[in-house]
């Protein structure tokens, strides 16, 4: 089981989930951030937005950073859902 770590009260990381991790996942968060690529997965992006869960998929190449663009667009998609309430991963 992942156990997330929190930053605030709406916005937490963790490891890459588990397939059998997703049901708990999206009971907690609302909106989730994956960095990796699909093919670097356990489990299907679909199986997240089918519990409405919203997805914003940035992968970022391993041993790299991401741009500064990708790097604010990632932040700020946190920030606009963690305004509302809602629980971001």
């Amino acid at each position: 089981m992942v156990y997330p770590k929190f930053v605030d009260e709406n916005v937490a990381f963790s490891p890459m989930p588990h397939p059998e991790d997703i049901p708990k996942l999206a009971e907690e968060f609302d909106a989730v951030v994956v960095l990796t690529y699909e093919y670097e997965l356990y489990y299907d992006l679909e199986e997240l937005t089918k519990r409405g869960v919203e997805v914003l998929h940035a992968p970022i190449e391993d041993f790299t950073a991401p741009s500064l663009e990708e790097l604010l667009e990632i932040v700020e998609w946190i920030e606009e859902r963690a305004r509302k309430g809602r629980a971001c991963l």
